[in-house]
């Protein structure tokens, strides 16, 4: 009888993909589904075609993708535009240069 040999484990293989709908991805990523869509487009993320017109996306792609372009403060953008409007002309002295 031959000696049993160990076999090594595969170094090649990938940790198994979790993968997930527009929703979920949104919701990892705090934003709409139609962002994640356009994220798609854009080729800031991938997604796997499953069915007719289904897509899944790597739910930690989407999560890795956050960290490398996070969202702006929207408080603080709202605060910006705040005070451009206070401190700039009025709408109607605008609306009166275009004359």
């Amino acid at each position: 009888m031959a000696p049993s040999r160990a076999v090594a484990p595969d170094t090649n293989v990938s940790a198994p993909r979790r993968l997930g709908g527009a929703r979920e991805a949104a919701a990892i990523a705090g934003v709409d589904t139609s962002t994640v869509y356009n994220w798609l487009r854009q080729g800031l993320i991938s997604g796997v075609r499953v069915g007719r017109g289904r897509i899944k996306y790597d739910l930690d792609e989407v999560a890795a993708t956050i960290v490398e372009y996070p969202r702006p403060d929207v408080d603080a953008l709202k605060q910006y535009l705040q005070e451009l409007r206070s401190s700039g002309t009025s709408s109607s002295s605008r609306s009166e240069n275009r004359r």
